[in-house]
Parts: C-alpha cells; structure tokens; sequence
C-alpha cells in the first residue's frame, strides 16, 4: 500500500478497489468484501473458509462482472 500510484490514493477515478475479509464467529465462515474506494459501491459474499484458494476466486467471481470498472485492486 506504501507504493500506490498518486491518482490511486487522490480517489479521483472509479475503478480502484480494496478487497478485505471478515472472518465469522469462531472463524466457521468468512464475507469476502470488494469496495471501489470512490463511488463505495460493495460487494459482498459469503465463503466457507479464508483461505487463499477461495478468496481468489469469490473475487473473480464477483468482479466478473465489472472487469471494464477494475483498474486496480
């Protein structure tokens, strides 16, 4: 995060995301979040476990639809 691009961090363009987890209660399921940093529009869904593998393809799966809105994430 320390090396972003200058117009990432003016959130100036709609296009730039941030992805985060929420991990559940005793860690049984996690939401993966996607927040474009401008306009806050969110996705959310729900994953059975944080790992890696899983993560990685709910983001794809719930960018797909956005992929000309993905400038960076």
């Amino acid at each position: 995060m320390d090396e972003r691009p200058e117009i990432i961090e003016q959130k100036v363009r709609i296009g730039d995301w941030e992805i985060d987890t929420v991990i559940g209660k005793n860690h049984q399921a996690a939401l993966v979040t996607i927040v474009d940093r401008v306009s806050k529009f969110t996705l959310i869904k729900k994953v059975d476990s944080k790992h890696a593998e899983v993560v990685t393809q709910t983001t794809v799966t719930l960018l797909k639809p956005y992929m000309d809105k993905v400038l960076s994430i």
